[in-house]
């Protein structure tokens, strides 16, 4: 089956599925979020959100809550059950977001080369994450699973954990030893402790060491890295080293 939308009038920056698979968001370089019905028969979204004043650069699904990032240096959250939008002004250009899993905070990127925590409540500031390399392309993020650490590519090629709670850097791992190409997207497994990251034409998949055995990793490599050295570095407490 195959449906093709009328997307917008600038390029699509991101894509997301509601829960149920049900509903589409999409963000444009246009400063809109359109919102589409994938079983309706009609080719136009059923809501346009233009509240940014420049381009809408990543979306994240909350419960029954959209959030959403833009140039303009604002996060708008969208209360989808009581139709409120509430706004926060970051100060940064901003390109990533991700709501935690205990839904209370939200993690975004910026192009000055900071990850920062925000209290999804009150908009306070709770940590900002250093040393990693992020000032002209969008670099995706994760948390673990229970939410203890923080995870980002770099523009140097590094894939970097921090931990939630103090801010301090656990590790930083570079994909390959003379590679210093941007790490722009990762994802952390929904239930264990294993990464997806990716650097020019190859995906790396990092796994705790306990969970490697020698005989698995030629079936990784052959799975996700052609014709290159496969890496599986450490975990430390759901960090690398």
């Amino acid at each position: 089956m195959h449906k093709e939308c009328c997307l917008s009038l600038g390029r699509v920056q991101a894509v997301r599925f509601n829960e149920e698979a049900t509903i589409i968001f999409s963000a444009s370089i246009d400063g809109t979020v359109k919102i589409w019905d994938v079983k309706s028969r009609e080719y136009e979204p059923v809501q346009v959100l233009d509240d940014a004043k420049d381009s809408v650069t990543s979306i994240s699904l909350g419960n029954n809550e959209l959030l959403t990032t833009s140039l303009d240096q604002r996060v708008r959250i969208y209360d989808i059950r009581y139709g409120k939008l509430y706004e926060d002004f970051i100060g940064h250009n901003l390109t990533y977001i991700n709501i935690s899993h205990d839904q209370q905070c939200f993690l975004v990127g910026t192009l000055s080369s900071q990850l920062m925590l925000f209290d999804k409540a009150n908009g306070k500031l709770l940590q900002t994450f250093l040393d990693y390399t992020n000032d002209t392309y969008m670099i995706e993020n994760a948390l673990s699973n229970d939410d203890q650490f923080i995870y980002s590519g770099s523009e140097d090629g590094r894939l970097i954990c921090w931990n939630l709670l103090t801010a301090k850097q656990v590790c930083s791992v570079e994909h390959e030893p003379d590679n210093r190409k941007s790490v722009n997207t990762l994802t952390h497994h929904p239930k264990e402790e294993k990464l997806l990251t990716a650097q020019e034409g190859n995906i790396y998949l990092w796994l705790k060491k306990d969970q490697v055995e020698e005989e698995e990793k030629e079936e990784i490599k052959k799975s996700f890295i052609t014709e290159k050295k496969f890496v599986a570095p450490k975990f430390v407490s759901s960090g690398f080293e």
